[in-house]
């Protein structure tokens, strides 16, 4: 069994086109495939808006689980407002991708995540190593993709390595939102390379101290961001968040190095002194 990446993708209709500007979440359920176990795999996840009423969802699943999505919106005016959703195995997408099967439609997904706001999964799968390390305990952070999960109460070390050059650089961003249309200040986590860490579940952060960012290797984009154990504490169990990490260059320029999605989780011992 192996942990790999899915994607959820539903499209909401309003008078025979699509529905723009809606809250949408989704449930996943689990089934498994070589006999009738159910259970409940997310609930409640926040769908992110891509274009022509399409709304997209991250999760990581195991290989040997059959998923199966429900999207729902509390929206009155779209003619369906609990819809089933497509489910696609990223890693499959990739492969029909490189083989270049006209027509397939998993390659025709592909095509048109990368033409939206999410990225592709050629774009996931064919980026640099990143290399994700957590805790004080020397808990390893699970990696899928570009998938960090962090244990919560616990100090996180995480090593992000392969990013491009950040030598132009002014400041950095490491962000992490339950969605991604919140504002900054509502994220879960913020922290940058100025200050320090600036938002926990989306509250100003007292001690700054308590996040940072350092740059590693500027020509290759290596960077280790860290946070307390106290800041990490605060935070509250969730699931299929998203992350990234931003620059703004010395030219004023504004750009995306990497993003991924972020779990928190659960730990046993809630002590941290």
């Amino acid at each position: 069994m192996a942990t790999i990446p899915y994607l959820v993708v539903a499209q909401f209709i309003d008078t025979k086109v699509g529905s723009t500007g809606l809250t949408v979440t989704c449930d996943v359920d689990e089934y498994d495939v070589t006999g009738s176990a159910y259970a409940t795999h997310l609930t409640g996840s926040s769908m992110t808006e891509t274009r022509n009423g399409q709304y997209r969802l991250f999760f990581t699943g195991d290989d040997d689980k059959l998923y199966i999505a429900t999207a729902k919106t509390a929206d009155t005016d779209v003619d369906q407002q609990h819809i089933p959703a497509m489910i696609a195995r990223l890693d499959l997408v990739n492969t029909a991708a490189q083989t270049g099967a006209d027509g397939d439609t998993l390659e025709t997904l592909s095509d048109e995540i990368a033409a939206g706001s999410a990225p592709s999964a050629t774009d996931i799968w064919a980026a640099a190593t990143r290399t994700l390390t957590q805790s004080a305990a020397a808990v390893a952070a699970a990696v899928a993709g570009s998938t960090l999960t962090i244990l919560r109460g616990d100090t996180l070390s995480a090593s992000l390595t392969g990013l491009g050059s950040i030598a132009a650089r002014s400041k950095l961003w490491f962000t992490v939102k339950a969605n991604p249309a919140d504002t900054d200040a509502e994220a879960i986590i913020q922290a940058d390379t100025t200050t320090g860490l600036l938002y926990i579940e989306g509250a100003a952060y007292a001690t700054a101290a308590h996040g940072t960012i350092t740059v590693d290797d500027e020509d290759a984009g290596d960077i280790t961001i860290t946070l307390d154990e106290a800041a990490t504490a605060l935070l509250s169990i969730r699931s299929n968040m998203a992350y990234d990490v931003q620059m703004l260059t010395t030219a004023a320029a504004v750009q995306t190095m990497t993003s991924g999605v972020c779990n928190v989780t659960a730990d046993a011992t809630r002590a941290i002194a």
